[in-house]
């Protein structure tokens, strides 16, 4: 849309559930608020031209800004805290051995279950879903009410798996080669998932609130 009227707006989500680690999903999550901190926060304070252990707390310091960045609540701080852990992690106690596929999925069991700790109205909300993740695991419990949402979000996941995977290769092109069928039938698919799907009130996005 921007660049139908002429604005060149910098990439700022490139894929970052494809990241093998947290520090490549920063480098691809937000990188307009990431690059911010990164020269305002990070970089005044030594980056990593120090010691290890300053470099570290450099890190945490970062995250720790960043979670109260977006509220003065206990839930974004310990999003924040747990992000700059993760990081401090990976640096500390790298693991090249590991497979591509299951790095990438390591990452993103770290990176959505900090996101608890995010989306959770209140602490105590946070804690309680933690402490019942592997309560509740059976189709059969679910009511046909439950299993259509959870059916929904499966169907959801991996379209954001493969879309994320499809630009990661740079085969966009290949659609760009199709006949005009091909393009405009898909483009519509779009437009009505994001019909059907989307969310038209303030109250249900959450970076409405920042």
């Amino acid at each position: 849309g921007a660049n139908v009227l002429g604005f060149r707006l910098m990439e700022n989500f490139r894929q970052p559930y494809l990241a093998t680690s947290v520090p490549e999903f920063w480098r691809r999550w937000h990188i307009s608020l990431s690059t911010w901190f990164r020269d305002y926060v990070y970089i005044p304070l030594g980056g990593n031209r120090v010691t290890p252990m300053r470099w570290y707390a450099n890190i945490l310091v970062v995250f720790l800004l960043s979670g109260l960045w977006h509220g003065a609540s206990w839930n974004f701080l310990i999003w924040g805290v747990l992000h700059g852990a993760f990081i401090v992690l990976a640096i500390a106690l790298p693991l090249p051995w590991v497979p591509r596929r299951v790095a990438i999925l390591w990452t993103f069991v770290l990176a959505t279950f900090s996101w608890i700790f995010f989306r959770a109205p209140d602490l105590n909300s946070a804690l309680y879903i933690v402490t019942h993740l592997f309560t509740g695991w059976t189709l059969n419990g679910l009511t046909v009410i439950g299993r259509i949402p959870f059916i929904i979000s499966l169907f959801l996941i991996m379209v954001v798996v493969a879309s994320d995977a499809v630009s990661e290769r740079g085969t966009t092109r290949w659609l760009a080669e199709r006949s005009a069928y091909v393009r405009w039938g898909l483009y519509l698919l779009l437009v009505l998932t994001v019909l059907y799907f989307g969310m038209y009130t303030s109250q249900d996005f959450i970076y409405f609130q920042f």
